[in-house]
Formats: structure tokens, sequence, C-alpha cells
């Protein structure tokens, strides 16, 4: 599940957070939770909604949860999210209901500074989102949830680039649990109307099929891990 603060609206009225009834800019997100307790709560709640929502529509609960623009590993941000998380976790294991994985795996785009300059792609943005999410996984997994340990695939997204390239970059220096970052997919005008960065994803969508980067490694469904 891919939690969405940044783009769009919002599933029910966010008062503090969205007067104009559309998400801020990251930048605004992070400043307002750090601030504010009541848009801590409205993120809790709406981080709460989005989950329902993606249940309903896929029948179970989700496997893997991240966020746009890693909104949900941002400071103030991580902090209501995590809590709903934990929240959601326990209730469940009272319920005793053991469909699905015990909790989802929580994307920590968190890595070292030395592995992410040995890769050598978009450096400087992979170093700051690292420094943003600098001790998410730390508390992610004091929480009881699971994450990985190393992060990588922060991209220029600059279709022209080689991505088979890059992905082998991408699996250098791993971590005990390395996660590789990636955005394949299909364009379509809905998606050309929501995201500015869109033509890189038919590429890497072309690669991750053909397997051409792989050399001895494998794609699997997450669950199966």
């Amino acid at each position: 599940m891919h939690l969405n603060l940044t783009v769009g609206e919002p599933i029910a009225p966010m008062p503090r957070l969205c007067p104009s009834g559309s998400f801020p800019a990251l930048s605004v997100v992070i400043r307002a939770a750090l601030l504010s307790g009541d848009v801590r709560a409205e993120i809790r709640a709406e981080t709460a909604r989005q989950i329902d929502a993606f249940e309903q529509a896929m029948g179970c609960r989700p496997d893997f949860i991240d966020g746009h623009q890693h909104v949900h590993a941002m400071p103030g941000v991580r902090s209501p999210v995590i809590e709903e998380l934990v929240r959601r976790a326990a209730a469940k294991r009272a319920e005793g209901d053991h469909a699905g994985p015990p909790v989802p795996y929580v994307r920590d785009p968190s890595d070292s500074i030395a592995a992410i300059r040995a890769r050598g792609v978009a450096v400087r943005k992979a170093v700051l989102i690292s420094g943003l999410a600098t001790g998410f996984g730390r508390v992610v997994r004091v929480a009881g949830l699971a994450t990985n340990q190393g992060f990588s695939g922060v991209s220029p997204f600059d279709p022209a680039r080689d991505f088979a390239a890059d992905m082998r970059r991408f699996l250098e220096m791993p971590g005990q649990r390395h996660l590789v970052m990636c955005h394949p997919g299909h364009i379509d005008d809905t998606l050309r109307r929501l995201d500015p960065v869109v033509e890189s994803r038919e590429t890497e969508f072309l690669v991750l099929s053909e397997g051409r980067w792989s050399e001895g490694h494998q794609l699997v469904r997450f669950a199966d891990l």
C-alpha cells in the first residue's frame, strides 16, 4: 500500500493539514506535522482510512506499506503512521485473526552514505532522503513492525538511462535485508495528470520483465518472502 499525503485530495476532510481540500507539498506536510498535534491526529486518521480503503478494494490486508515521496518516514509524520500500524496489529492479534502477515512490512528509505556514494546513482537525492529518514528503521523495529535493513533504488527518473545497469548498481553494498525501490508501470492519461515523472516507468517495467539485470536473482511475490 502506497500511503499518500502529498498528491490530490484526502479521503475525508483534513482541515488543519488541507484547508484548501488538497494535500500540500511534502515540505509543508513535514513542517505542519512537527508543529501541530492536531495535524498528527489528522494524519493518523487518514492513514487508517487509506488502509481501510485498500483492504476493501483488495480483500486483504497490505503485505507492504510505504509512502509517496517517502512521506511515511518523514519527521513528524512517522509517529502517527507507526501508532496506527501498531494499533491495527494489536487489534488483529486480539481478534485472533491470523490471515495474512502478522504485521505489515514497512519501508525504511535510509542507508549509509558510503553505500549511496559507492552506487553512484542520484547521490544527492538519495542522501537527502536518507537524512530525512534517519532513525525511522530503529523506531519501526522498536514498535515491533518489520522493515528492511539497507535501501537503494533512488533514481533520477531519466528514461534515457540504462536502468538494467542501475539495477545492478542498486545491489552493490547491500544491507542485511536489502530493499531496492523501483517504479515499473504502464502510462495512461490518469497517471500523467497525477505524476509529472512517468516516462521511465515503461523502461523499468521492460527491464524487470525481461530479467536483463538479474545475474542470478529471481522475482517472486513479496508475500512469499
